[in-house]
């Protein structure tokens, strides 16, 4: 799960618990600080248990993360291949008031981002012009 991610889940108020024997240096400082917890090893099964939604994102086959995820009623959200996962997340635009939500089903991520850069500098650009009215 890269940092972007991340970010998008705790602002929604949840708790993210990271399993890999790696992480970046932003996600090192978020589980020093307590914001998410990081188990610095290999998933395991159990790291499963009263999780709410699995986000898979892995180097190697996700299948065994995500059978065991459907085995315990998990949706996965799988991060190499959008549409065989339970759910999509859509990118999302915040301006002021306004909230977009963009999304090409999970069939091309790289067609979602540019869109998504270039309705951010849009409406940025938009709500500066307009004042807000």
């Amino acid at each position: 799960m890269n940092e972007r991610r991340i970010f998008s889940v705790l602002a929604s108020g949840a708790r993210v618990v990271l399993v890999s024997p790696e992480a970046t240096q932003g996600l090192r400082e978020l589980a020093d600080s307590g914001r998410i917890e990081w188990r610095c090893r290999l998933f395991k099964p159990d790291d499963l248990d009263g999780v709410f939604l699995a986000f898979v994102a892995v180097d190697c086959d996700p299948a065994p993360i995500v059978n065991a995820a459907r085995a315990r009623g998990v949706p996965v959200n799988l991060a190499s291949a959008g549409r065989d996962g339970d759910f999509i997340v859509p990118s999302v635009v915040r301006q002021g008031n306004v909230v977009v939500s963009l999304s090409t089903s999970g069939t091309n991520p790289s067609l979602t981002k540019r869109l998504t850069s270039w309705l951010k500098g849009a409406l940025e650009e938009w709500l500066l012009r307009d004042d807000g009215h």
